[in-house]
């Protein structure tokens, strides 16, 4: 069993790498400050989530109503305590001689908010094999729907916005675009992968620049300097300028020299200038600067599960440099620091999740995971990723299809109010 790594040193104390065109950022902050800027209004405060939470309460109602009246008081769900009989003798009640398994517990609420609507047609608001993803500062959803050639966008509520791109090799044109990702200035830069060139288009999908790349792109990410770091299909980063000229290409993996599609890279940014690369052919998280040389690498690990295997795939660091990371082969998503510590489990199937690809982060706090499968689902999910005031006193979670701009369909309150007179008559 192979232990976890030790480091001796503080890894935040390293001296810093100098990027393309970057300028000095400084030390990222405290842990405290994760955002640089004050979360807005959740979306699900709006008109229709509060009309879903009134009648999920009148819902609760009417069974506890139901409950109490079809009860007796010393029944499993409370009520007075055992008295002693006229005889002397101990009266026992039903609780005392039920085990603990066997007593009802409260339901664990699920971390699934909203979930896009998982059909795999090429429909609009509709994905298809959707891969990469990205998140702008308003928190708007950008996802690389592969198979459709198309790029969708979603609201925080994963109701779908708007969709821009077609197939064919021309400007605006896609074939199976793999990734995006935000490149300053309201731009995204897509990865488009079978015609092996990225494209820069504003964020209503008004293409702006582009230029070829020397193997096909899988995964993309842009610095704060709009630089645009490139992980193609020849297990390489290829690492470019605003303008589209090429600065650097290093190789990953030595030990495979042929071009893998099955096993391809994953590539992300953090705030020292380092790209972040999730390889799952070595199994390992590494940590390149702009020149190519390696500064660090980790092989992550569960400490929840003694020996379980990690498979990384899709990858994402925060604003202090912890890491997202998609596990391939056990289908979960945790959560490590950067010096490859596992924090937490973020996400399983016990949180309702299928096959995840991407993960990435929304300004408040919510993760975003696109999830693709052969026999499962196609579809684009927010998950509860931190506490957050929104949600500490809600029942639970409200799950919402975003075919359309009405909410989940519930038992409407007329019945619910029909049923507890019946209960009463």
């Amino acid at each position: 069993m192979e232990s976890l790594p030790e480091f001796t040193e503080d890894l935040r104390q390293r001296p810093r790498t100098v990027a393309v065109g970057r300028r000095d950022w400084g030390e990222p902050g405290p842990p405290s400050m994760l955002f640089d800027r004050a979360a807005r209004a959740h979306s699900c405060r709006a008109p229709w989530a509060q009309d879903r939470t009134a009648v999920r309460n009148m819902e609760l109602s009417y069974i506890w109503s139901s409950m109490s009246l079809t009860r007796p008081p010393s029944s499993t769900f409370g009520g007075p305590p055992p008295t002693r009989a006229a005889a002397g003798g101990r009266r026992l009640s039903r609780l005392s001689k039920m085990s603990s398994s066997s007593v009802m517990k409260p339901k664990t609420p699920s971390k699934l908010l909203y979930e896009s609507d998982a059909t795999t047609t090429s429909e609009t608001g509709k994905v298809y094999w959707p891969r990469g993803l990205t998140v702008s500062q308003t928190g708007d959803i950008f996802v690389a729907d592969t198979a459709n050639h198309r790029i969708q966008v979603y609201t925080p509520c994963a109701i779908h916005k708007a969709s821009f791109g077609s197939f064919g090799t021309g400007t605006g044109q896609f074939d199976q675009p793999s990734a995006v990702a935000m490149c300053g200035d309201h731009h995204i830069a897509v990865a488009d992968m079978k015609n092996k060139r990225v494209q820069v288009l504003s964020e209503n999908g008004r293409p702006k620049r582009m230029f070829h790349t020397q193997w096909e792109p899988h995964s993309i990410v842009c610095d704060p300097d709009r630089n645009i770091i490139v992980a193609n299909s020849n297990n390489e980063i290829e690492v470019y300028f605003p303008d589209g000229e090429l600065y650097t290409t290093f190789k990953v993996n030595e030990r495979l020299p042929y071009r893998s599609y099955q096993w391809p890279l994953f590539v992300t940014q953090n705030t020292r200038n380092e790209i972040v690369v999730s390889d799952p052919v070595t199994q390992l998280v590494k940590f390149y600067d702009y020149d190519g040389d390696l500064q660090s690498q980790f092989r992550p690990t569960v400490r929840q599960g003694v020996g379980v295997r990690v498979i990384p795939r899709g990858i994402f660091c925060d604003r202090v440099d912890n890491i997202f990371l998609v596990d391939g082969l056990n289908h979960t998503v945790n959560y490590y620091s950067d010096n490859g510590w596992h924090l937490e489990q973020m996400l399983t199937s016990a949180h309702e999740l299928g096959t995840p690809q991407a993960v990435a982060l929304t300004p408040e706090k919510h993760l975003v995971v696109t999830e693709c499968s052969v026999n499962g689902s196609h579809c684009v999910k927010i998950f509860r990723g931190f506490s957050c005031e929104c949600h500490k006193s809600r029942p639970g979670s409200v799950k919402r299809k975003s075919a359309g701009l009405q909410p989940a369909k519930s038992a409407p309150a007329a019945m619910i109010s029909m049923g507890i007179s019946a209960i009463r008559e």
